[in-house]
């Protein structure tokens, strides 16, 4: 009996599909959506504080595909179309397309949205971080209740006072350490996850550890009877176990091998995997992507992706089959399948980029002249194991998505490919594994369909 499909509660999945606005003047204008990978821009353009017209200009700069234009062709457009494609793009945020106000909408409506909604985020994600730190948002409360204890023989006027200065300074120095925090997360999330946890932490504590030692500083400066506070205030472990539990969310996150999926997904998906204690959070991030990558939203955009072309539409049958041992849960028949259309995307995106040259059943290496390599005889050299594929792809390893994809072959695709087709690895069968085969095929199927795609349609 065929175990029924299991329905996702929350779909993560930024949709492949780019905005698409026609215009009269540029016929089709297509928009990248917002995802993790996308985000900072939207949160650095948001403490620009430009005016609402120019901030629409900078935004649509920013997500545009095509065609390809630049700043001052945007600034010249008439406002009616500027406010239509600026429209179309806030539209499409999830979490905003069902409560856009009844009003006509104007470049200050819109941008006020936006705001709003960069500050509904940001909320969330020091939710999430003050619960799983253990609400370090509020540190002075333990710091004062020490300061008490330890001054019981001080004039409480002097307590008192020193106390709300204390508070203050604390209170003050979180929120401008929250801010930073944010706005390096946002940032670093374009280049890596690993990266956003290890810089924002690292300047959240060292913002805390200047603050403290000017705040000792201070008020031994002042009031010189208040040293014996100085052991209670340089006591920062607290912290930093605290701080380090965070950096180990990202550090997870990469070493669980879905970074090359960081352009996918919403923000809702970080601040779902943030709220995760980290006794489950392996396990908790794997399912959540498992419930992805098991729903019938996932299966349909996958299939959209491969009937769109007749070079992946004859990998349609064979991914298919795949999927449905995957959302059985059969994992031993569904990651052999995968693991070959793996490798044979990654050969048509070679070939699409003139890496290499087929001829017959046998594949050349070409260079960067589109001629193809010759070896020390003078022979072509044909690439035959996925480590030379990627050996003969330099363009992939300064692609922005692509050279992720790149990083997991070498760290882990490459010897289990071998070890698990040859026969010497049996136990292969893990929903982690098929997990990130089927998002392996997703991208490289994204990757294959945007390379056809127009790049400038004025």
């Amino acid at each position: 009996m065929n175990e029924q499909k299991a329905p996702p509660k929350r779909s993560y999945l930024v949709s492949s599909k780019p905005i698409r606005i026609r215009s009269h003047r540029h016929g089709t204008i297509k928009l990248r959506r917002l995802s993790v990978g996308t985000s900072g821009f939207l949160y650095t353009l948001v403490d620009l504080n430009l005016p609402a017209r120019e901030f629409a200009v900078q935004l649509i700069h920013r997500y545009l595909i095509s065609p390809e234009l630049d700043l001052e062709t945007i600034r010249a457009w008439p406002d009616r179309l500027l406010l239509r494609v600026e429209l179309g793009w806030v539209q499409e945020l999830s979490s905003i397309k069902d409560s856009l106000p009844d009003d006509k909408p104007t470049f200050d409506m819109l941008q006020r949205i936006l705001v709003e909604y960069i500050a509904e985020q940001t909320q969330k994600l020091r939710d999430a971080i003050r619960v799983n730190l253990g609400h370090w948002i509020a540190p002075s409360n333990v710091l004062l209740s020490s300061i008490q204890s330890t001054m019981q023989n001080i004039n409480q006027a002097l307590i008192q006072s020193t106390m709300q200065n204390i508070n203050q300074a604390l209170a003050d120095s979180v929120q401008s350490s929250m801010h930073s925090l944010i706005q390096q997360a946002s940032q670093a999330f374009e280049e890596s996850t690993s990266k956003l946890f290890q810089s924002a932490i690292d300047s959240f504590s060292e913002s805390i550890r200047i603050v403290s030692q000017g705040i000792i500083t201070t008020g031994l400066d002042q009031l010189n009877n208040l040293r014996p506070l100085l052991p209670t205030l340089s006591d920062l472990s607290a912290f930093a176990q605290l701080l380090e539990e965070s950096r180990i969310v990202g550090e997870e996150f990469e070493a669980s091998g879905y970074r090359f999926t960081a352009h996918l997904w919403d923000m809702a998906f970080v601040d779902s995997l943030i709220r995760v204690s980290p006794k489950v959070r392996k396990a908790a991030l794997t399912n959540k992507v498992l419930a992805i990558t098991r729903s019938q939203e996932f299966e349909q955009n996958l299939q959209e992706l491969c009937v769109s072309l007749p070079l992946l539409r004859r990998r349609w049958k064979i991914v298919k089959l795949a999927l449905e041992y995957h959302q059985r849960r059969e994992y031993l028949a569904s990651v052999p399948l995968l693991l070959a259309q793996v490798e044979g995307l990654f050969t048509d995106a070679m070939i699409l980029y003139r890496m290499a040259a087929p001829k017959g059943r046998k594949l050349y290496a070409r260079g960067s002249d589109d001629k193809l390599i010759l070896n020390a005889k003078m022979k072509p050299i044909e690439v035959m194991t996925l480590r030379a594929k990627v050996d003969y792809a330099p363009k992939f390893k300064s692609h922005a998505v692509l050279k992720n994809v790149i990083d997991l072959f070498l760290d882990q695709l490459i010897a289990e490919r071998n070890n698990i087709l040859h026969g010497r690895r049996t136990a292969y069968g893990t929903a982690k594994l098929s997990n990130q085969l089927l998002l392996l095929i997703y991208v490289l199927a994204n990757e294959i369909t945007k390379f056809f795609q127009p790049t400038n349609s004025a």
